[in-house]
């Protein structure tokens, strides 16, 4: 939920990479003492000479045979995306940290949690003094999460969390009745994905129909949120990369 004059704030952990190296598995050359020269004499090397210098390569060559190569170590992408929690009252880090892994791990939640983060978004978990589990405030730059909230379990957690991040990636055009139908129904498919339940399309059209239809019945009236019902929400998600197809022509 984005109230008027809350902005949205994230500022991502650094981005790691760690670089792993493993230890030469394979023996030193033989020495160039291990081939004995030919005689000074300029008749060549003696027979007996000559196996000796056989034997001693062939001992080489087969230690490279035999030799097994170190353990072949993945070397670590990127560290994900995420905004760095900067208050708890609740007790909640957790919590939050596990939603947050979950929707840096989804390619939609990765792109809205890197645009939060260079806008300097934060995260406090405590109580918003609303109704809402969870607000964004666009002029401090931080998402509230109240943990506590009642049905809050993992899987609203992350959806509750993809939504405010909807709003923080967004903030510059307000808030609108079609924004928060769409930050819902984002947010709930970033944690369907994460839940192992990615929607179909015809799924995706009818979840947001009915989060449509909710919304218009909450704000009954005008039907609008801040005055609107519309702030260019599809072109901003598109921008950056989202699928709005589920949202066309739906308001």
């Amino acid at each position: 939920m984005a109230t008027s004059g809350i902005s949205r704030s994230v500022t991502a952990s650094a981005v790691q990479k760690a670089a792993l190296s493993s230890s030469a598995a394979y023996p030193a050359a033989a020495s160039s003492s291990a081939v004995p020269a030919a005689n000074s004499s300029g008749t060549g090397a003696s027979t007996s000479v000559l196996l000796n210098a056989l034997a001693n390569l062939t001992a080489v060559l087969q230690s490279y045979a035999n030799a097994s190569p170190g353990p072949i170590l993945a070397t670590s992408g990127p560290a994900p995306e995420t905004l760095p929690i900067t208050k708890d009252a609740q007790g909640g880090t957790a919590k939050v940290s596990n939603a947050l892994s979950q929707i840096a791990a989804d390619p939609e939640g990765q792109k809205l949690l890197q645009q939060a983060e260079q806008k300097g978004y934060k995260i406090e978990i405590g109580s918003t003094g609303e109704k809402a589990a969870a607000t964004t405030d666009s002029k401090a730059k931080k998402i509230v999460v109240d943990v506590n909230a009642k049905g809050l379990d993992s899987y609203n957690l992350t959806a509750t969390i993809a939504h405010e991040l909807v709003h923080a990636s967004t903030d510059g055009n307000g808030d609108s009745l079609l924004e928060e139908s769409v930050s819902t129904a984002v947010g709930n498919r970033i944690a369907k994905r994460a839940d192992g339940r990615p929607e179909t399309a015809a799924e995706a059209i009818a979840d947001f129909q009915k989060i449509s239809a909710d919304y218009k019945a909450a704000y009954k009236g005008d039907g609008a949120v801040n005055g609107k019902q519309d702030n260019g929400i599809l072109k901003a998600l598109q921008g950056l990369g989202l699928d709005v197809s589920p949202f066309a022509g739906v308001v």
